[in-house]
């Protein structure tokens, strides 16, 4: 349970610092998968909007597909696994582009 706190505020905080100045809803992109379950519940139980964040998530099964969909800005945060983090923000800072990652490990 803890873990599930842990998770939910992470995606939180990331959502609502790129949501700041953000007149369309942040676009969450996330593979199905139980450990990102968090996303789905803190989606449909209104935790997002009830911080002020419209939120929009969209189901991205393929590693290829999700990070095409973050650098055409399709989607403004990609949820994804430590090998697939390590690998996108690798390409992304190759390209100097502007990155952040938050890794949680538990």
């Amino acid at each position: 349970m803890k873990r599930l706190w842990v998770i939910l505020g992470c995606v939180l905080s990331l959502v609502v610092a790129s949501a700041a100045s953000a007149a369309e809803p942040i676009k969450i992109g996330y593979p199905i998968w139980v450990g990102f379950g968090p996303i789905y519940l803190a989606h449909s139980k209104g935790f997002f909007k009830a911080q002020g964040v419209d939120v929009d998530l969209q189901v991205i099964d393929d590693t290829k597909v999700g990070m095409a969909a973050l650098a055409a800005k399709r989607i403004g945060v990609e949820v994804m696994d430590i090998q697939a983090a390590c690998r996108t923000y690798n390409i992304l800072m190759a390209e100097e582009r502007r990155v952040a990652a938050a890794l949680l490990f538990t």
